[in-house]
């Protein structure tokens, strides 16, 4: 609650009106001030009336209440309505107690309170930006997210969270509730947890169906969780078994038992969010799940991407006798910055029936969410049974001059439906072809990645859909689709091989 000062009315004040309004407003400033201190130390002292003293005083002094200018939101976009305590350089100044000494700072103070959405709520709020708001939790650094972005969160339900509401809740902003989140991954970078990027595609590339009146999508029976894991069983060659599958609630796992504990690891996430045809170069770090496969022998180039800090996922025929190590953080393989890991193999694994495989590392990564990151799998429901009809690869495959790219490329490439005689597979997915963007050699063993809706509460993820697998030979002049194994119809295998 604020007074509009005297001085904005249409009648000028007296030096001694203008003093006494200035000094009403240095108490109001202060009280509230010393209320955030009471709270902050978590003593329990009832204040009654605290925040309405000056506004006493004032209505004796001067005869009357002036309007209210409190904000009821925030008016900037990019602003949080947050305790003082929370918006780091304005609480820097309050400590070091400028708001006694600098107008200038008293009065911007006081045009920044608002009014926090939980009205049960008695500390004083103001406008922040996002990235100006800090948080810590028993001593330790922390971000404001709401708790299903935080994977130290995820086990503990919200209303455990409330019963310490003063320690653990930074804020509320449109009826979602944000907490201190001590995370590594999301302090190191708030974004990753809190990040609003583009808008995730819901239609899918599989066709529309309807079963028993419900909507669906035509999809492989491997796909959909509505048939029993034993008939699910995929077999090699298999051609156009596919079911009319309705889509779960969004946040159904697969019935893989490892699927929770993927769950619980943050993924596909990142702080900006064979050769690749009409690539374009990635931006630094757009991808930082990205693995290069190194090799003893010969130079080969081939791909995989992270997905737990201890296993890389590939293509099959990328698994080598000779193969050595993996690479991640590199953008530019001409330059090995400090930030490169280079870890060896201990255990590649490689199925038998499909060209999937798996690299078990002699060390987990080091996930800083900034150059290492893991990506999703569509471990729900919901996901392994969708296919966005845009995917986006990325590799250091060959460009169209046929020479490797020593930097990250990356291209978008348009989905095809499984219906002619070169693309109806079951765990296919054809893309590209001609006058689209293809994969090319050295892109092997890479993602067909998306922006997807990850379960119902974890926000917009990159989830990755399938493995390039093979191409054109002539990749700037395509004669037929690029392909690649949905990752949905070997996820039981994939976990099956993970120890975690």
């Amino acid at each position: 609650m604020c007074v509009r000062s005297y001085y904005q009315q249409e009648k000028s004040p007296s030096a001694f009106e203008f003093l006494l309004l200035y000094w009403l407003d240095a108490i109001h400033i202060q009280l509230i001030l010393n209320f955030e201190c009471v709270q902050l130390c978590g003593k329990e002292v009832t204040m009654v009336s605290v925040r309405f003293f000056s506004l006493i005083v004032a209505y004796i002094a001067i005869g009357g209440f002036a309007a209210d200018a409190t904000q009821i939101v925030c008016s900037n976009t990019d602003q949080r309505c947050v305790p003082i305590r929370h918006c780091s350089p304005v609480n820097v100044r309050v400590r070091n107690n400028e708001h006694k000494t600098d107008v200038t700072f008293l009065n911007k103070l006081r045009s920044m309170i608002c009014r926090s959405e939980d009205l049960q709520d008695n500390r004083t709020y103001i406008c922040c930006p996002r990235s100006n708001i800090e948080c810590h939790l028993n001593g330790k650094p922390g971000a404001c997210v709401q708790r299903e972005r935080c994977p130290k969160l995820m086990s503990t339900t919200e209303e455990m969270l409330m019963r310490s509401s003063e320690k653990n809740l930074c804020y509320v902003h449109k009826k979602k509730k944000y907490f201190c989140c001590t995370d590594g991954d999301c302090t190191s970078n708030k974004k990753l947890c809190d990040q609003e990027g583009p808008t995730a595609s819901t239609t899918s590339a599989f066709p529309d169906c309807r079963s028993s009146g419900a909507a669906g999508s035509l999809v492989p029976r491997m796909l959909c969780s509505d048939y029993p894991a034993g008939s699910r069983r995929p077999v090699r060659n298999t051609d156009n078994d596919r079911v009319c599958c309705a889509p779960p609630s969004p946040d159904r796992l697969i019935s893989h038992r490892k699927a929770r504990k993927l769950d619980q690891t943050l993924c596909g996430t990142t702080a900006l969010v064979d050769k690749i045809q009409h690539g374009e170069n990635a931006k630094y770090m757009e991808f930082p799940w990205m693995a290069k496969l190194v090799y003893k022998l010969k130079p080969k180039t081939c791909s995989g991407t992270l997905i737990h800090p201890r296993y890389v996922l590939t293509a099959e025929h990328c698994i080598k006798s000779d193969i050595e190590k993996v690479l991640l953080g590199v953008h530019d393989s001409r330059y090995m910055s400090k930030e490169v890991q280079e870890i060896k193999i201990m255990s590649p694994f490689k199925n038998k029936l499909y060209d999937v495989g798996l690299l078990r590392l002699a060390k987990s990564a080091t996930v800083d969410g900034d150059f290492v990151q893991t990506i999703c799998l569509p471990i729900f429901s919901r996901l392994r049974m969708y296919l966005p009809p845009k995917l986006i690869i990325s590799g250091w495959g060959n460009t169209e001059k046929n020479r490797a790219s020593h930097v990250l490329l990356k291209a978008d490439t348009m989905v095809l439906r499984q219906n002619d005689k070169d693309c109806n597979k079951d765990h296919t997915i054809c893309a590209g072809g001609v006058n689209h963007s293809n994969h090319c050699p050295g892109d092997s063993g890479g993602p067909y990645q998306a922006l997807s809706t990850f379960g119902e509460h974890h926000g917009r993820r990159v989830v990755q859909y399938g493995i390039i697998s093979e191409g054109p030979a002539y990749c700037s002049d395509p004669d037929r689709p690029s392909k690649g194994l949905l990752v949905g119809y070997v996820l039981d295998w994939i976990l099956d091989h993970m120890d975690i």
